[in-house]
This record gives C-alpha cells, structure tokens and sequence, in this order.
C-alpha cells in the first residue's frame, strides 16, 4: 500500500513499500517467449470454436450460440486474468480461442442476413477487412 509522507511543512509525497506488484506477483521479464507459446495456443482453440459453430447453430439456433460464446468467452478472458499458473492459462487461452471464434463467426454470418443475396460476399469481404484492419493496425 502506498502512504503519504510529510517532507517539509505542506509538502507531502507519496511512498512506495519495499513490495511491488512485480516483486508480489514474481513477473520476470525473462519469461517473454513462454508468453509467447502459451499466447499461441489461442488458434487451435480458434480451430475448435469453428469446427462447432456450424453444428451448434443448426442445432440451438443463431442467436444462442451469439449469446453463449459471448458471455463464455468474456468469463474465459476473466479466468485469464486471474490464473494462478500458466497450464491453468493455457487451458483458458484455448477455451477463450473457442468461444471468440463461435461469437465472431456467428456475428459475421447474422450480420450478412441483412444484406440481399447478391450483395453479401462483397458485404462480407468489407466487414472482415475492417475487422482485421482493426485487429492489426
């Protein structure tokens, strides 16, 4: 916790205990490329969210699977937050890569049903460059 020290009549400054967020939690810069292994296991995840999506949504509906892989994956990216170690991580990241990729999937196929037939792969093509525009920019 910080604390409020006096220096000279008004001024005060803020202090700093001996334990930081680093020194609490053992974050170590040196840890990079293992972040970057387990950030990797998001596509397979990606993989699996796709492979069911068609199924799910010809067996419960559209609009369930848009709802349910929504509010999973934003619980999946909470687990994320809070894990513990990095298998309890990486078992999140998969599962979050599932239920992303059903909720954007979903989302791009509801949104192409307002557009007429003729115009939906030029509609489709715009909305996953804006998409990777803003993903990758």
């Amino acid at each position: 916790q910080w604390y409020q020290r006096r220096v000279r009549g008004d001024q005060w400054e803020w202090v700093s205990p001996d334990r930081t967020m680093v020194s609490y939690f053992d974050l170590q810069c040196s840890m990079d490329k293992a972040f970057l292994a387990i950030s990797l296991f998001f596509i397979p995840g990606c993989v699996i969210g796709l492979l069911l999506n068609g199924q799910l949504s010809d067996r419960i509906g559209r609009k369930r699977v848009l709802l349910t892989g929504l509010i999973l994956s934003m619980l999946s990216n909470i687990g994320q937050a809070f894990s513990s170690n990095y298998s309890v991580f990486t078992t999140f990241r998969i599962i979050a890569g599932a239920f992303f990729m059903m909720f954007q999937n979903t989302a791009l196929t509801y949104s192409n049903e307002f557009f007429p037939g003729t115009k939906r792969p030029l509609c489709s093509f715009i909305m996953v460059k804006i998409v990777l525009i803003w993903k990758f920019r």
